[in-house]
């Protein structure tokens, strides 16, 4: 998708940024202008919007907030599972070598 009034591709972050208003405003107006011309650049924005909202669906931003502060007492069995660098770890438990 080309954004028309200066022939430039209009990126997916210019996109993500326009979804949250945190474009300069002369660019918010470049991407309001194409989005409105361009049914492809629209149905971009359109499936941005959607997935936006299956994420903070799925992860409201109050829930993620706690959990980064290391709150996990919502969860049904506290703090994730031990991975190779112990309790909270996101890194997998390295595997036993095969027994060939």
């Amino acid at each position: 998708m080309t954004d028309h009034l200066d022939a430039r591709p209009t990126p997916e972050h210019d996109l993500e940024h326009f979804l949250a208003g945190d474009l300069p405003p002369h660019r918010m107006a470049q991407v309001r202008s194409a989005v409105a011309r361009d049914p492809l650049l629209r149905e971009r924005l359109d499936r941005l919007e959607q997935s936006s909202r299956e994420i903070l669906a799925a992860y409201p931003p109050a829930v993620m907030q706690r959990l980064s502060a290391g709150d996990w007492s919502g969860r049904p069995h506290g703090r994730p599972s031990g991975g190779a660098d112990g309790p909270g770890s996101c890194w997998p438990a390295p595997r036993p070598p095969p027994s060939w």
